[in-house]
């Protein structure tokens, strides 16, 4: 079976612009590595990043005095140790975390007189945090039971760093992938629809965290067999097979007059589907009162 990928979840807008940061005690300003922007409670800007390998670029206001700058890293947020040193030409930091978590960070500048800023880390605020994720959501996909809808799937997501979810799906025996339209962006839920084909389904959810690691879940779903052929509406029991001898045959309908309003009914759409989808209108269109002649691509 063919095991592509359908579409998947973007970055959203903004992700890729890099933020700065005013190091006010040594007139410093620190670029946080590329990542999802939040808030701490103490103001303190946090960045997921999904490696342990990265660098923090920096930049400095034109001051002769600096030769050096310095970079402390805690995991605690209180124990700061030496991380990284640069020269004011070099712009960035290089930094390896050993596990997964949150490190602080704080900058000190070094004078030509050998002075420190800031002179004490103890007391010093954080300048950025960044959040170690390399770890991809676990996700628990299964087909559930939805009053009123066809299809509908269940899941649950492991991931205290949850972004966002979406869902595609198609016809078991392959073809295009198509979006769950209406999935709510939960870490936990369940949701129905109405499936554009018909037959046996492959769903795939995604879900992202806020580091962006994407994870893929496939499930089988099997639609309510009572509403299973999901075209348009009065599209019949699919188990009612006619055949044919050719691509080309005469379609034969009748119009249920007693439900027609005063304005009566000028043409009516003819719609196809082979082998499980998508649905397709034909081109040709049908009059109320006599049959009409449809062409169809290829046996099946």
């Amino acid at each position: 079976m063919d095991r592509s990928i359908p579409r998947g979840i973007g970055q959203r807008a903004g992700r890729g612009t890099t933020a700065r940061h005013v190091l006010l005690t040594c007139g410093l300003l620190l670029a946080a590595p590329v990542g999802l922007l939040a808030q701490s409670g103490d103001n303190v800007r946090s960045y997921p990043v999904p490696t342990r390998n990265f660098y923090i670029p920096f930049s400095i206001d034109n001051d002769p005095r600096i030769v050096e700058v310095r970079l402390y890293a805690a995991t605690d947020g209180r124990d700061y140790t030496y991380a990284a040193r640069a020269k004011p030409a070099e712009r960035r930091f290089t930094f390896q975390a050993k596990q997964d978590g949150t490190y602080s960070f704080i900058v000190q500048s070094v004078n030509q007189d050998g002075s420190l800023s800031p002179a004490d880390l103890r007391n010093a605020t954080p300048n950025i945090r960044i959040y170690v994720d390399t770890q991809k959501p676990i996700i628990h996909l299964e087909a559930a039971k939805k009053e009123g809808f066809p299809a509908a799937i269940q899941w649950d997501i492991q991931d205290d760093n949850f972004d966002d979810v979406r869902a595609y799906y198609r016809s078991v025996r392959g073809g295009e992938w198509y979006p769950v339209l209406d999935l709510p962006r939960l870490r936990q839920g369940s949701h129905g629809w109405r499936p554009t084909v018909g037959g046996v389904l492959e769903v795939q959810l995604q879900a992202r965290d806020k580091a962006g690691n994407v994870a893929e879940k496939n499930a089988k779903v099997e639609p309510d067999a009572r509403s299973a052929n999901m075209g348009p509406p009065g599209s019949g029991d699919s188990s009612d097979v006619k055949h044919v001898k050719g691509r080309k045959f005469q379609l034969d309908f009748q119009v249920d007059k007693d439900s027609l309003g005063p304005s009566g009914v000028k043409t009516v759409d003819i719609w196809k589907m082979r082998d499980g989808g998508p649905w397709q209108k034909c081109r040709e269109v049908g009059e109320p009162d006599k049959p009409v002649m449809v062409t169809v691509d290829a046996a099946g």
